[in-house]
Order: structure tokens, then sequence, then C-alpha cells
């Protein structure tokens, strides 16, 4: 197929003159119409992507070896599809074995070419001068007249090409490297990242070692491997102050001893009638006597300061009582009566409170996730409570098989099934409100303690016949 109109300039001419990217296959352009001693006329066909481009070509032998279009263009060469530095085999212009026109025209190459540059010359005098001056004109567009090696580029040299400093400056690469030569293959973008990545590393280093730390180094110069030998200096120093085991428990109980004595100082700063008083009072704190709490997890000595304060900011031994009997009635560290949490301020124990009760009554299941809910009371009120199932939780662990996938129980957290009557001690439960009335709810830490279970009236008849 030959290059149709208007691309030919964009064919590439070989040194034989003939459009190197032109073909011609007879069995896909068509047969041939005629074929005579004079003129000979072909059907080429042109396939573009899904659409086929019919039109027909004339060689005319009185031009030479060219091919003329139906627009009077003149094209070089036989159509064929060898490659351009193959011999021809056979006329593509002729039915019979006689050489054609054409071959005629092209003496042996063995004997006629004299090349200069790739062209053929005595090939080229056989053509007209308007067929010559057309090729020439075409193979200047083909070959480049001044070619410029591969290694070479023009534009700003090197070492003048202006780069951005981290700074903000714009500075000759020659006046910021010594070989800026290094960078003639870099782009302006890399090199700027190595100017920025270099400034950082050095304003990090300048942080950690100057000449200012070690003497060694010289003024300006920074040194990392000096910077870790002066740190093993410094190590050393400090191994050889730095006390022995024995020296640093004597301190540490001296220190125990020293926070013990300023923690006992309410106590004895009193004089011996105070001190008695004192110990009055925690007595009638931790009796059964006093019933605003179910119980005071707090110690002696701790209630003992706390009272001790208060009579040295100046209260009588009465009001110390009370107002300490009060702070114990609302403490969340207590186990509080039912009717006190509403009082208790649970902000320091982030909501978490303890109470003892009994359970009055227990609702039926509302809600998918809770185990149990109902109403514990005792005589000084009633809350609700909610035991939430993912409160419980199993602790587990891999089995020593590696081909087994199962894995062993450590320990089970759960709660135990209540029922009405029974009495609980409800531990570390959280502390929420419910239209205007407080209600606790369980949680992964919270710990259920039936501390007396309810016999049904089955048990209480078995009880009372084993006593007869």
């Amino acid at each position: 197929m030959v290059a149709p109109t208007g691309r030919l300039a964009a064919s590439r001419i070989d040194a034989n003159w003939t459009p190197g990217d032109t073909l011609y296959e007879p069995d896909k352009a068509g047969a041939v119409t005629a074929a005579t001693g004079t003129n000979a006329s072909f059907l080429f066909a042109e396939q573009s992507g899904d659409q086929a481009t019919t039109f027909a070509i004339d060689y005319d032998h009185t031009a030479g070896p060219t091919l003329v279009d139906p627009n009077g263009e003149r094209m070089i060469g036989i159509a064929s599809g060898l490659e351009p530095m193959m011999a021809r085999t056979t006329p593509a212009t002729t039915q019979d074995t006689a050489p054609g026109h054409l071959a005629s025209l092209l003496p042996a190459r063995s004997h006629s070419k004299e090349w200069d540059s790739g062209v053929d010359h005595e090939l080229l005098e056989t053509l007209p001068a308007a067929e010559q001056a057309r090729l020439r004109r075409l193979r200047a567009l083909d070959i480049p007249t001044d070619s410029t090696p591969e290694d070479a580029t023009e534009g700003v040299p090197t070492a003048e090409l202006e780069v951005q400093t981290p700074d903000g400056r714009l500075t000759p690469l020659g006046e910021l490297f010594d070989e800026p030569e290094q960078f003639a293959r870099s782009s302006l973008e890399s090199i700027e990242y190595s100017l920025a990545v270099e400034a950082e590393m050095r304003r990090v280093t300048d942080g950690i070692l100057t000449a200012r730390t070690d003497p060694d180094i010289q003024p300006g110069d920074v040194e990392l491997m000096g910077h870790a030998k002066w740190l093993a200096n410094r190590y050393d120093e400090y191994a050889e102050t730095r006390p022995s085991s024995a020296e640093l428990a004597a301190a540490r109980e001296k220190r125990q001893a020293e926070a013990y004595r300023r923690r006992i100082r309410p106590l004895t700063d009193l004089d011996a009638d105070r001190h008695d008083q004192v110990s009055q009072m925690v007595d009638r704190l931790l009796s059964d006597e006093f019933d605003r709490v179910v119980e005071i997890r707090k110690s002696r000595l701790t209630l003992a300061i706390a009272l001790a304060k208060r009579l040295h900011d100046g209260a009588d031994p009465t009001q110390a009582l009370l107002r300490q009997a009060d702070a114990e009635a609302t403490d969340p560290g207590n186990i509080l009566r039912v009717g006190n949490v509403r009082y208790t301020p649970v902000k320091a124990t982030r909501g978490r409170f303890s109470t003892q009760g009994t359970i009055l009554r227990l609702f039926e299941d509302t809600h998918p996730d809770i185990k149990q809910a109902g109403l514990l009371s005792d005589d000084t009120g009633v809350i609700k409570f909610a035991i939430w199932k993912k409160s419980e939780w199993d602790e587990t662990r891999p089995t020593p098989d590696p081909t087994d996938d199962g894995r062993t129980l450590i320990r089970s957290h759960r709660h135990p099934e209540l029922h009405e009557g029974d009495v609980v001690r409800c531990e570390d439960v959280i502390k929420r409100w419910y239209n205007g009335d407080p209600t606790f709810e369980t949680r992964r830490d919270s710990t259920l303690t039936i501390v007396e279970r309810q016999m049904d009236a089955a048990s209480t008849s078995a009880r009372i016949l084993e006593d007869r």
C-alpha cells in the first residue's frame, strides 16, 4: 500500500530513494487491471480501523521508476512488501517472467553504487531534474543537517544553574558545590530536596554536639561519633558518683519514714486527753451502733487522723464526730446504705460505689442484653438495678498443643443468679439516674455477692421437720 497524498512528506526515504513505509500487496490490494508495454494501473486499498478506502494508482514508465496517484502526485519506487534493502525478485507490474522496465533502468548494485552519505547518485542521475529536486527536498526533511550528540544539551551550564536553598535564596550550583557537574542529569526538584535534607541533618547534628561541648572538636565542626564518645564519658562519670544499692534502699526507707511522720503529725501534736477522745470517737464509728453505713472500709489510723485534723481546725469533739459521720455515710469507698446513694459524690471514683440491700423485686427480661433487673431495698430506701450480660467474661489462653485450635479456660467471672429476698452486696457498680432517681448497673469489674440467701417455703418446712 502506497502512502496516500498528503502523507508522503512524513514517509522516510531510504538510501535507494524508496519510501520505507510503502507496501504493495497484490493479494490484498486487488489484481492488476491492465499490463502493457506502456503504462499499468493498480487498484490499492487502505484500511484505517473499521473503514476501508480504495483508490487507483497509475505507473508511468516515461518518468522513470515513479508511481502517479489520481491527483497527479508522483511517488518514488515500486511498492513492495519486501524490505527496502532487499533485492527485487519479480516485477510487480507484469504478468510474465521478463524483467520490467524499471529493472532495466537499475544497474547492478555491486558495480554502480557510489555512496555519499548513503545516497546512490547514479540512480539519482537517471531521474528527471524536477524529480531530483523533489527527492532532495524530501531527503532534507528526513535527515537533520546539524545533528546533536546524545551527550550534549543546550541551555544554562550546570554550574550557573540557580536552585532555591532552604533559606529561600536562589544560588548557582557552582557556589554551593565544588563539582556541580554531578547534578548534570538531576532535576531541580531532586537537587533542592537533597539540599533541604542536608540542611535538616546539619541542624539536628549541630544541636547534638558542637565545639562548646567537646574541646577536641574544632569550631564549626560537628561529629556524631564524638557525641557518642562524650555520652560514654558522662555515663562513666555518673556511674562513679551513683550510690550503691544499699545506700539507695536506706534512702528509700528514710523517705518513707519521713512521709509517715508527716501523716501522723496531727495525732502526735495532740495532748493525752485529746488523744483519748479521738480514740473513743473512732470506736464509736466502727461499732455496730453506727448504722449510717453498712461497713466503713477504713483503718483506725485513717479515721483517727481525720478526727484529729478536725480538732486542730477548731471543732469540739462532738462536732468533729458528727461531721466525720456525715462524711463516712456518703463516702463511695464504704459499703453505703441504699438511701445514701442519692447523696454520694462519685466523681473521684469514676462513677463507682458499693452498697448492700435485699432484692425486693425482679423484673421480667425487658432487654436481650440484660441478665437480670429489679429493685434493691433496705430500711432507708429503694433503688433500681440492672445486671448486663457483657459484664460477665471468661479469661482464656491457647492450648499448649499447636495442632489444637481450642483454648484453655483460666478463670470465669459470672454474677450469681439472684432471687427475691436475697441479701446482696454490690461492689464497684456504676451510678446512673432515671427519671430523677438514682440507679446502678454492673460493669466488667463489678462484683455481686449474696450475703444471705432467702429460703423458699419448702426448705423452711423441711428444716422445721428436722428440728422436731
